[in-house]
Formats: C-alpha cells, structure tokens, sequence
C-alpha cells in the first residue's frame, strides 16, 4: 500500500469511527441509479402501455392498450368511465330482468370483468405509488449521506422491490385471467406486456441493484454508538470509586495497627525493616525502651537532637506530625 494509500484509509478509519459519513462512488452511483429507476416507473405508471395489442381483430382495427388507471382505443379512457359505460350498455340490454340475447349476455360479462379489472387496477396503483414515495425518500435520504439516513435506505429500498414486483405480477396475473374469460364469449386474445411493463421492470432491476447498494453504504458508515462514551465514563467513575475505598480500607488498617514507636519517624526512609519489626513488636509487649528518654540538652549552639520528652510523647500520639528534619550537629 502506497503512502497516499495509507493516509486515505487512515482518514476513513477516522471518519468512520466518528460517524462523520462522506459521498463517494458508491453513493454517487446508489443516486444515479435511484433517480433513473424512480423517473421510468412515473413513466410506466402514468401511461397505459402494460399490455397492447398493436394488431387490432376482426370488427374493432385500432391499436388497444391497458394500463394501470386507463384503457386506450381509439380514446383514452380511465377504468371507472370504461366499467361505467360497460355496465350501463347492459342495462339498457336487459329488458324486464331478461338477459337471453347473446349481446346482453356479453355485455352482463363485460360489466363484470371491468367493474374487477377496475378494482384491482386502483388498488394496485395506489400500491406503486406508495412504492414511488418511499422510493424518493430514499433518494433524499441517500443524498444526505448519514450514518442513520443510510441505515434507513438500506431498510426502505428492499420493501420498494417487495411492494413493485408484488404489484406487478399480480395485475398481470388479474388481467390474464380476465382475457381469458372474455375468450370464451368471443375472440378476445391476451395482449402481450407493453412499453410501461418493460420500463417498470428496468426500474424494479434498478431498485434491485440499490438494495445491494444500500446495504454496502450502511457497512461503510455505521452509525457511532452513543452508549459507548456512557459506557467509558462510567467505567472511569468505578475506578475512582474503587481507587478511593482501596485507599479508605488501607487508612482503616493503618489505624487499627496503632501508632509507630516513640522517637521514631515513621516518614524516615532506608530504615532496616529487622530492626522495625523487633521495635514493634517490644512496643506491642510494653517493653520498649525510648533511646532518647534520658538523653540531657547539649549546650548552646548544639544540634536539637535532644528534644523536651513533651515533643517526643507528641510525636507518639495518633495522627501527629512527622518528626521535624534531623540536621548534622554541628559541635559533634
């Protein structure tokens, strides 16, 4: 790995583990695609072009075609004005209650087949436009690029696919069945899948493919837990606390032991750890003897050594102060 190599992945490391996300190729690339598949499927659900016939049948010549919230002829006709006129016509045919005409019996099919075909083609068009609208926010939450905007697209992008390839197959499978039914009465062959279907199923591949990318953006930006510094403050505060009852439990010990034997310091350093533990342990008995009890003031001038035994039974008790600094006599 080159040096240029070594600093962009340390800069990385640093941005990840801080939560501070960046755009790269692979958003850049996530984006394009995402905006390209959500302008083919507002194409596709928009024009009629699902199914056509582009060779029209014996009494009716035009081009036919079938879409999503409209039937196209010779005019461009929504579902509910198509199933409106269909059953209508067979109410005007049906006289006195009285189908038996083979017109009437076609048209009573007509009503039916179109009032279904009506039906489902709205409820699965309000299913792929709900599709389009989580579609755009993953667009827009893509294009914010945040450790938790990218967690939500690579959540919401697999349910876009779900709701769009669900959708689809079963307004092909409903409108299969009707042609079908409508062949048995006459001549009604099924169209083949039009523009609109190939354009939507371009976008669903593409939907597909930002499933994958969606996923790879959300390993590359984790989001930062917040518990962790929590978890690093509260693991200092058990440490102090711990530190500070260690420290509580060794003062108590000290205390219950007793005060150091008298005309010692108990701050002096390179003492014989023997010789101490023989002073204790006559001090403890009651045989310890203070070396400097009898010891008289030397004259003026002289060292301090000597100290009133008022000072030395200070020095004895609990708690006092440590023995003032010894000096060198300067008479000795």
């Amino acid at each position: 790995m080159g040096k240029g190599d070594k600093l962009n992945s340390d800069r990385y490391a640093v941005r990840k583990r801080e939560g501070r996300s960046g755009h790269g190729m692979t958003s850049v690339t996530s984006l394009i695609i995402s905006c390209l598949s959500f302008m083919m499927q507002c194409g596709a659900l928009a024009m009629p072009y699902w199914r056509t016939s582009w060779v029209g049948v014996l009494g009716y010549p035009s081009r036919r075609s079938w879409g999503i919230f409209a039937i196209q002829g010779t005019i461009n006709q929504a579902h509910h004005t198509i199933s409106t006129d269909t059953c209508g016509w067979y109410g005007s045919l049906n006289v006195g209650g009285i189908c038996a005409s083979p017109i009437c019996v076609w048209y009573k099919m007509k009503c039916e087949l179109y009032l279904d075909l009506m039906i489902y083609s709205y409820s699965i068009g309000f299913a792929l436009a709900i599709e389009l609208l989580i579609h755009l926010m993953c667009i827009i939450w893509t294009a914010k690029c945040t450790p938790r905007f990218l967690r939500w697209a690579a959540t919401w992008f697999p349910v876009c696919i779900v709701l769009q390839v669900a959708a689809m197959t079963t307004w092909f499978v409903i409108t299969e069945t009707t042609f079908e039914e409508l062949d048995t009465k006459s001549y009604y062959p099924s169209p083949p899948p039009g523009a609109s279907c190939i354009f939507s199923s371009i976008a669903g591949f593409g939907v597909l493919i930002n499933c994958f990318l969606g996923c790879m953006l959300h390993r590359m930006w984790p989001e930062v837990e917040e518990d962790s510094e929590d978890e690093e403050e509260e693991d200092s505060e058990d440490d102090e606390g711990e530190a500070k009852h260690l420290k509580a439990s060794k003062k108590a010990q000290q205390a219950q032991q007793g005060p150091p034997p008298g005309g010692m310091d108990p701050n002096m350093q390179g003492m014989d750890p023997n010789m101490q533990w023989q002073q204790d342990q006559q001090w403890q008995q009651g045989q310890w003897q203070d070396p400097n009890a009898g010891m008289q003031p030397m004259p003026a001038g002289g060292d301090q050594w000597e100290q009133p035994m008022a000072q030395q039974q200070q020095w004895q008790q609990p708690g006092g102060q440590a023995m003032p600094d010894l000096k060198e006599s300067s008479g000795g």
